[in-house]
């Protein structure tokens, strides 16, 4: 299957472009479209809060920020035919796609297994065409993957939007705080599975915790001014 219909791009817009020509494919190929759009929000909001904390270089990489935002809105595309292995039907069709116009063969093939990884087993070193990959562009697919494995995990926590999300680096660990995150048993077992792959990336523990709720902001009454008598002198 090729890109759907495309004008070819001027005035320097080749990435705007190509990213256009990404979502429409994945509209076009998706039956899951709502539920892929709110994974891909908190994907794309965890890449940014991991960037803004400094949590490891590849969140800082914008190559591979340009090849998240792209995994983030293709990664249901193996759905449609999936039978037991949708994420391996979604790679093999976005090998089979043209690669985009300023896109590399290495970068499309990076987004292709990391579409194959955001479920199920995860990447093994000697395994498949992961093990072809070099230790960079390994650490890269954990990196893409394990974003989207937490993402999926926090979709189904409930949390459907990336507002809000912030992560804060330490010396012993990495906090991700999430608004409206649910403090119970499921959610945590279902984090403890989602994250795992990012933390084998990051090499230091990730910790998943409900975000503060603000103080409720008790609005006082305006202060009165006191009438004073105005007494008339002689």
């Amino acid at each position: 299957m090729e890109y759907l219909a495309f004008r070819a791009p001027t005035n320097g817009r080749v990435e705007a472009a190509a990213l256009a020509r990404l979502r429409a494919t994945a509209r076009a190929v998706d039956p899951h479209v709502r539920r892929t759009s709110q994974i891909s929000r908190v994907a794309v909001a965890l890449f940014d809060a991991f960037k803004r904390a400094g949590s490891a270089p590849a969140f800082s990489d914008a190559s591979l920020h340009r090849v998240m935002l792209a995994a983030a809105r293709l990664h249901g595309v193996g759905d449609a035919e999936a039978g037991k292995s949708p994420q391996k039907a979604a790679r093999k069709f976005l090998l089979a796609l043209t690669i985009p116009p300023g896109w590399s063969n290495q970068d499309w093939e990076l987004l292709a297994l990391a579409v194959r990884y955001h479920r199920g087993t995860e990447p093994r070193a000697k395994d498949g065409p992961f093990s072809k990959l070099s230790a960079e562009q390994q650490n890269s697919v954990r990196a893409l993957a394990g974003i989207l494995r937490l993402a999926r995990a926090l979709r189904k926590c409930g949390v459907a939007s990336g507002a809000g999300l912030r992560a804060e680096k330490s010396t012993d660990a990495i906090v991700l705080r999430v608004p409206g995150l649910a403090d119970d048993v499921e959610t945590a077992a279902r984090l403890a599975t989602g994250k795992h792959l990012l933390e084998d990336h990051l090499r230091t523990p990730l910790i998943v915790k409900a975000a503060a709720k603000p103080d409720n902001v008790v609005a006082l009454p305006s202060r009165q001014v006191p009438e004073f008598s105005v007494i008339a002198s002689d």
